[in-house]
């Protein structure tokens, strides 16, 4: 049984879904000490970064690591007009935000663009982020098998 299939299964794991995401914009929040919007352009501008590693398994494979970063090369950039359009903030909101992002060290801008700024290895924001998505993530899988078995 896929667990989508059922009523129960879609909202248990909708559920499960939203109480990872509250969790990790609240430990993100709390020991970065940015703002819940400064998280969402984060998260925008960082999954458009690295698009490359979820569209092209080879590049996965090479620059999935800790110790070898995506180059830039291969990461798009966003625009202001991307940010704000996408997140519904103003667009003098967004770019004061994004300069604040920039300034702060999690972006590099790019004449008018806009990148996630790639992380030298061991940097607390990158290896924090990811180790608490890789444990959630473990914990929604094997909460998903134990549901699916059990049905």
């Amino acid at each position: 049984m896929n667990i989508a299939q059922s009523d129960g299964h879609a909202r248990f794991a909708a559920s499960l879904l939203t109480k990872c995401i509250v969790d990790l914009v609240g430990f993100a929040v709390k020991r970065h000490r940015i703002s819940i919007e400064d998280l969402a352009i984060l998260a925008m501008v960082f999954s458009e970064s690295t698009r490359a590693l979820r569209e092209d398994p080879d590049m996965a494979r090479v620059f999935d690591g800790e110790r070898v970063g995506l180059p830039n090369k291969y990461r798009p950039t966003v625009s202001l007009k991307d940010v704000h359009t996408a997140l519904g903030l103003s667009r003098e909101t967004t770019r004061r935000k994004l300069e604040r992002l920039v300034e702060r060290g999690f972006l590099i801008r790019l004449g008018n663009r806009y990148l996630f700024a790639l992380p030298p290895a061991g940097d607390a924001f990158s290896t924090d982020l990811r180790m608490v998505l890789q444990k959630q993530l473990s914990m929604m899988v094997a909460k998903a098998h134990h549901l699916v078995e059990h049905a």
